[in-house]
């Protein structure tokens, strides 16, 4: 009986160790980085809205050396984070995003062209319409990542408790039996 009740507690540790190592392992990681990518999609719009404002040619080559570098974070951050997928749902999101995410680089890339070809109405116009909407499609499809990623937290810290409650059920049941087997 003491045999039975120990196997049935490994088992139940070792299954509950497989969910917390999913958990800190690949969803935690994920949702940070699908988190920080967000953050730095903002930081990268401002950065750039700066280089269209009224104010002096420091200011405007300071914010395009930050959109740069915040360009060069967000490459760096979609890189990682590739390492962390762990479906093909998240795949299928993670593309999509990285499809969305090039296509707004080059409208983003094109509003820099008028600029440095001096043509700030343009760039304006083109910053505000068709650069923002790609832009929003980028961040919409970045949200849809951080939807399945936050369905894999759930669907992980269910899983854990599903785990517990069974090994801990089946530990009850297991001292039950022999405090029964014993009185008999």
């Amino acid at each position: 009986l003491m045999l039975v009740q120990g196997i049935a507690a490994f088992v139940g540790l070792n299954s509950l160790n497989g969910a917390t190592t999913q958990v800190t392992g690949n969803v935690l990681p994920s949702v940070k980085s699908a988190g920080d990518l967000q953050s730095l999609l903002g930081e990268y719009r401002t950065n750039s809205y700066r280089q269209h404002v009224r104010a002096s040619e420091a200011v405007k080559a300071e914010a395009r050396k930050l959109a740069a570098d915040t360009e060069k974070k967000i490459e760096q951050a979609t890189k990682d984070y590739a390492k962390l997928i762990s479906d093909a749902e998240e795949k299928k999101a993670y593309d999509t995003f990285v499809k969305e995410w090039k296509a707004a680089q080059q409208s983003y890339a094109e509003v820099q062209e008028m600029l440095d070809l001096g043509l700030p109405d343009d760039a304006v116009d083109t910053f505000i319409g068709a650069t923002r909407d790609q832009h929003r499609k980028a961040s919409a499809a970045l949200a849809t990542l951080i939807t399945v990623v936050d369905k894999q937290a759930q669907n992980a810290s269910a899983g854990a408790r599903s785990t517990f409650r069974a090994s801990s059920t089946l530990m009850i049941v297991m001292l039950l039996v022999g405090i029964v087997g014993g009185l008999a």
